[in-house]
Parts: C-alpha cells; sequence; structure tokens
C-alpha cells in the first residue's frame, strides 16, 4: 500500500476509535492528537473530509487537531469553525487573519465568537463576513466592537442597518433639562453630544454636507424671525427636525438662544444665517452684542454631528433628513409656515409680471 494510502487508513482508524468513545482520558488524547498531525497532512482530501465530519461533534477534541482542521480547505473545515467548541480562540484569530472570507464567515456564524475573535473578523473580513456577525444574537460584541466596525464598514447600507439595530437605543432627553441649564452648562452638553456622536458616528471621514433643503427652511425661519413671527419659526423647526409643536415653541421662545442655535446647526444652515436669525429671534428689544458674539461662537463651533445628536435625544429618536419643503407639501392639512406662505405670494406675483 503507498504511504498515502496507510495515512488515510491510520487517519480514519484513529477518527473512528476516538469518535466512537464520549469521553477520553488526557493520556489518550494526547495519543490521538500525535498520530493525527502525523499523517493528517499527507492524507487526500477526500478523507480529510471524512475525518473532519467524524470528529465535529465531539466535545472533547485536542485543540491542536482542530485547529489543523479548520486551517484546512473550507469544504473541510466549515463545520469546525462554525460549531466546534473545541478550536480556541488564538487559532480562531490566525485562521481569520490568514486564511479566506469563507474561512471568516464560517467563524462569523460561530455560537459566542468572542470579542478578539471579533476584532480579527472587523480587520480582515468583507461586508458579508461582517454581516452574518451582526446577524448572530451570541457573538461578543462590545462597544468598541460596534464603534471599529463603524469605522471600517459602516457605509455599506447591509452593515449600517444591522449595526443600528445592535446599538442601544437613543435616550430622550427632554429639551426642558437643556433649557434649564446655564449657557456655560449648555456648551458643555453639546460638547458631550458631541464627542459621542463622534464616537458612534458611521460618518467618520469627510465634512457634512448640508442638504439642498437647509437653505430655504434657514432662510424661511429668517424671514419669520425678522417677522417677529415666532409660531412661523416653531412651524420650520417642527417641520425640518420633526419636532412636536410644543418643544418647537419652547425652543423659540427661550431667552438664552442656545436651544435655537442648536436646532438650526441640526437643519444643516449656514453659520452666517444662524447669527442672523438668532439676532431677529423676537426677543424683546434685541439681544446686545456679547449675547449674539456667544451664539455665533457656538454656531462656528458646535459642530453639525454634535447638534444633530442633541436635538436627536429632544425628540427622542432618529432625526430624519432635513425635507421640510416636501413634507409641506404632502400635509395638506396642515398650516404652511407664513413665511413660505408670503415667499409663494412673490414667486405669483413675479412670475405674472414675466
Amino acid at each position: 500500500m503507498p504511504p498515502a494510502g496507510r495515512s488515510a487508513t491510520v487517519l480514519r482508524a484513529a477518527a473512528e476509535l476516538f469518535a466512537a468513545s464520549p469521553d477520553h482520558r488526557r493520556d489518550d488524547q494526547a495519543v490521538f492528537e500525535d498520530l493525527f498531525l502525523s499523517v493528517y497532512p499527507e492524507a487526500a482530501a477526500e478523507d480529510r473530509r471524512a475525518v473532519a465530519d467524524l470528529l465535529a461533534p465531539a466535545a472533547d477534541l485536542p485543540a491542536a487537531v482542530a485547529a489543523a482542521i479548520g486551517n484546512d480547505e473550507i469544504d473541510i473545515a466549515e463545520t469546525i469553525l462554525s460549531s466546534s467548541p473545541c478550536i480556541g480562540a488564538i487559532d480562531l484569530i490566525r485562521i481569520a487573519c490568514h486564511r479566506t472570507q469563507a474561512h471568516r464567515r464560517a467563524i462569523a456564524r460561530r455560537p459566542g465568537v468572542a470579542s478578539g475573535v471579533v476584532t480579527a473578523l472587523v480587520f480582515d473580513g468583507d461586508a458579508d463576513v461582517i454581516e452574518i456577525l451582526l446577524d448572530n444574537p451570541t457573538a461578543d460584541l462590545t462597544p468598541e466592537d460596534l464603534d471599529l466596525i463603524a469605522e471600517r464598514a459602516g457605509r455599506h447600507a447591509g452593515v449600517a442597518e444591522r449595526l443600528a439595530r445592535r446599538r442601544p437605543p437613543v435616550q430622550p432627553l427632554p429639551v426642558d433639562d437643556f433649557l434649564g441649564l446655564e449657557a456655560d452648562r449648555r456648551w458643555q452638553a453639546l460638547a458631550q453630544e458631541g464627542a459621542e456622536a463622534a464616537r458612534r458616528s458611521l460618518e467618520t471621514r469627510g465634512h457634512h454636507q448640508a442638504p439642498a433643503e437647509a437653505g430655504e427652511i434657514g432662510q424661511g425661519l429668517f424671514e419669520a424671525a425678522v417677522a417677529g413671527d415666532r409660531v412661523g419659526m416653531a412651524e420650520w423647526l417642527s417641520v425640518g427636525l420633526e419636532l412636536d409643536r410644543d418643544t418647537a415653541r419652547r425652543i423659540v421662545a427661550d431667552p438664552g438662544g442656545e436651544a435655537l442655535v442648536v436646532a438650526a446647526m441640526a437643519l444643516g444652515i449656514d453659520r452666517t444665517l444662524i447669527t442672523s436669525i438668532a439676532l431677529h429671534q423676537g426677543i424683546p428689544h434685541g439681544r446686545d452684542y456679547w449675547r449674539l458674539k456667544d451664539l455665533d461662537s457656538l454656531a462656528e463651533h458646535g459642530g453639525w454631528r454634535a447638534a444633530q445628536a442633541l436635538v436627536d435625544r429632544w425628540r427622542g429618536g432618529e432625526i430624519r433628513a432635513v425635507e421640510a419643503l416636501r413634507q409641506v407639501q404632502a400635509a395638506g392639512s396642515r398650516r404652511e409656515p407664513q413665511a413660505l406662505q408670503r415667499r409663494a405670494a412673490v414667486r405669483d406675483t413675479a412670475a405674472r409680471r414675466a
């Protein structure tokens, strides 16, 4: 019998003998491990596949044996990688780093994937691997793991959707809690939200681009502010940020102005227009120079991401992108902001003159 044939015979016989016993003494495991590792590499793929299927259910398979099978071709290794409790985390990390995406997908399906293995899968796995990992309810995904996933693959739609489901929900922060703070504490709250939003955000590169509607909404807010139309201002905020009207009215009525600036920043309105809106907010006798300068500084340094995260907590859910114009047009029963009505009348007049 050729050497390869003898190896196959010895391998199959040893595997059958090991699998036939439900438990083994340490000495028996050591003998089997030495014999297995000496003949397994020489065996044909068909024989390696047969013993892998035979040994996969074993609860006390030596770790080195499990690792040797797990490092084989995927059609041989898959069962061991996806289900065997006998292959250790170090071996799984090594396989995740050096083998194929198919190996990584099998590892991602394992029950109770450890955090260190998760890190290796995220660094070297493609979007399919990460989606399987996020769909695995037993995977040990720490907040740091989720952040790493967001950084490396969060722009992939399937990953982003699954990642959102795995993250803890945003805890509501009533706007009254923010309005009850002194000015310096409001700045601090915004800074804290910014740090948390940056840590959690899927947008890890590039700069925020304000949506096209931001200019229209900003102009509407400005015109309502100049006209002293607080109800109109609140309506723009309510529609643009999907805030309830009472919350929007309290933001507009706040004498400090920080809440209005934060809301405008979350809408994507540019800094100059935000400062103009704050100047004409409808506060009796206007604002003094130093107060307005503080609000301008807030608009300059507060950051869109932090503002959106803070407003997100005010409303207790995800802020949708600024879609005020489409929503106003779709909601026929909802009163249009006065500024929008005025601008529509101006457009009609200009069209008739033309």
